[in-house]
């Protein structure tokens, strides 16, 4: 019988255990077990006998550090990928951690997205390296993007038959025909969370059914239940967006949401984006909030700084660069803007995007050893 993947949780507050476990529970493919330890030295134990393929684990705790712990963890296991959890200002610790070969890190306070992002690579990872043995995974990561893709594009299109099979399909492939009701239940209820993700992503805001479709899963008894809850909230999910589709309104907003993708960069204004809609500004404000949950001047804020955020992973291009390349004349604006919204500065951002790729070597020459 095939082994699933395990997951082992490093943290000395239950507080940040409790919500990495949640994140954990929801994510797919399902984890067939979750372990805890409260610090470094529960860690290195708990790795010898849990054998864990992934651990998520703080760096900063009472005893032994994580990564201490993981350089020992390291010593007798290359396998299991190792994702740090960091607090903003401990730039240090986080070029530690990639001295002992961790293979990503979270900044507190983690989002769910982040997190999800951030276990798919290290599953990918454990894929491509031929860490997982035949069988001992149920699906690759990237089968499951893939038809996460289709339902996505299915429910986009306003397509209910089409997407209900692609619901089944993603279900079928999560979990296992043997699977109990929990099981079920973790997968389908990251599946919805992912297309709720996509929804607000894309209109703004959640679908009216998703409600609906979450009572339904808490109230599913078995497996079979389970599924029938997921394919109701596909259908329902893509009958709304072809009713919102068809709505003149939604035609107009389409209209300005691309004319605000090919223009983001320059300076447009509230006037130019009601105009590509056809619209008074003041109309305009009222249904692109509607339709978005956003304003203009944040949606057009937020589109610059996912651009501004690439251009800071690379070390060469100056501050004032950034701004220009990602829609910002004025870089005190950006910065103070940047930090606002993400919690850091941007020259913090970048110093941990750069830790990230370019963490220092674990041998040192002699000549490097003297020279520090």
């Amino acid at each position: 019988m095939k082994r699933a993947l395990r997951l082992l949780i490093v943290d000395d507050e239950k507080i940040e255990r409790d919500c990495v476990r949640f994140f954990a529970a929801g994510f797919t493919p399902p984890f067939a077990a979750i372990s805890e330890a409260v610090n470094g030295v529960e860690a290195v134990d708990a790795a010898k006998v849990f054998r864990p393929d992934i651990i998520i684990m703080d760096i900063k705790m009472p005893g032994k550090s994580g990564v201490e712990a993981a350089e020992e963890i390291r010593a007798t296991d290359s396998r299991v990928r190792i994702l740090f959890l960091t607090a903003f200002g401990e730039l240090d610790s986080a070029r530690a951690a990639f001295r002992v070969r961790a293979d990503d890190f979270m900044v507190k306070p983690v989002s769910e997205i982040a997190f999800r992002e951030a276990l798919a690579r290290a599953v990918l990872s454990l894929e491509e390296a031929g860490a997982l043995e035949p069988g001992e995974s149920a699906l690759t990561a990237g089968h499951l993007r893939e038809a996460e893709g289709t339902l996505l594009d299915a429910l986009q299109l306003g397509l209910p038959e089409q997407a209900e099979r692609a619901a089944k399909r993603l279900f079928d492939m999560a979990v296992r025909a043997d699977g109990g009701v929990q099981e079920a239940r973790r997968a389908a209820h990251g599946l919805l969370n992912a297309i709720d993700r996509s929804m607000v992503a894309e209109f703004g805001r959640s679908l009216s059914a998703r409600d609906a479709a979450f009572d339904m899963l808490r109230e599913a008894r078995d497996r079979a239940e389970t599924q029938a809850c997921l394919l109701f909230a596909a259908r329902a999910f893509a009958e709304e967006l072809a009713r919102l589709k068809a709505e003149p309104q939604r035609k107009a907003i389409d209209a300005a949401l691309a004319f605000i993708a090919e223009r983001w960069h320059t300076p447009i204004t509230l006037e130019d984006a009601s105009a590509a809609a056809g619209m008074s500004k003041f109309h305009f404000s009222r249904v692109f909030h509607a339709a978005t949950g956003n304003t203009f001047t944040d949606y057009l804020c937020a589109k610059r700084m996912e651009r501004a955020k690439e251009l800071l992973a690379d070390p060469a291009l100056p501050m004032k660069r950034i701004c220009d390349l990602a829609g910002f004349s004025d870089p005190s604006y950006f910065s103070s803007a940047f930090k606002r919204r993400e919690g850091i500065s941007p020259s913090e951002y970048r110093a941990l995007s750069v830790a990230k790729k370019n963490p220092k070597p674990l041998i040192r020459s002699p000549r490097q050893e003297q020279d520090s």
